[in-house]
């Protein structure tokens, strides 16, 4: 006679060390994180810069934010965007 749970758990291939550490690790996600879990959702945020340092494209291929987001706004009211409803 073995525990119900126990039974469970060896019908799972690796079960033994698997169910144990999913258990753990969506433990630590979920329930551990408190406040700091997700971050808000606001629609205005894609529309400004997201923070005043350089950013990494700035960095890198030494374009201006202004520019770049003259490009995106240009697509956006084409249509062209991947993000726009046609």
């Amino acid at each position: 006679m073995g525990l119900p749970i126990k039974r469970g758990i060896e019908r799972i291939p690796g079960g033994m060390v698997i169910v144990p550490l999913t258990l753990g690790a969506l433990i630590a996600t979920f329930a551990l994180q408190g406040a700091f879990r997700y971050q808000a959702l606001d629609l205005a945020r894609p529309g400004v810069r997201p923070h005043a340092g350089p950013l990494l494209y700035e960095k890198m291929f030494r374009t201006p934010y202004a520019v770049v987001r003259a490009a995106v706004d240009t697509l956006a009211e084409d249509g062209k965007a991947p993000w726009s409803v046609p």
